[in-house]
């Protein structure tokens, strides 16, 4: 079983959603509390912070990835180029891949939430 997680542009109601319109929609969640969110322009990547986040970033869950649908995220996300995909146990729903952009610079978007980033 593959599952992703998402947090900006692959999210529902965003521009790239219908890259996961063949997998399972399991809810919503958010990531440990040592990720936090943050704004490049038109996207937000995430990468790991020493400080814990007052507002973990939420995320959706999506269940049956298939291989194609793998191949289209890393080809979305630039993997392993741009962004990193890693594993990422979230708390009700296990091991999903997240995207990583630890040379990111940005704003931090406080809420957790690219869709309440204001």
């Amino acid at each position: 079983m593959t599952q992703v997680a998402v947090y900006g542009t692959l999210r529902q109601r965003d521009s790239r959603a219908g890259a996961l319109s063949s997998a399972t929609f399991k809810g919503m969640a958010r990531l440990p509390s040592n990720i936090a969110l943050f704004d490049y322009g038109a996207f937000p990547f995430i990468k790991e912070v020493d400080e814990p986040v007052e507002n973990p970033v939420v995320c959706e869950v999506y269940d049956d990835i298939d291989a194609g649908t793998l191949r289209l995220l890393d080809s979305i996300e630039g993997h392993p180029r741009f962004y990193e995909r890693r594993l990422v146990s979230i708390q009700g729903h296990g091991d999903c891949w997240v995207y990583f952009l630890d040379s990111g610079d940005g704003p931090q978007i406080t809420s957790g939430d690219w869709h309440e980033r204001g």
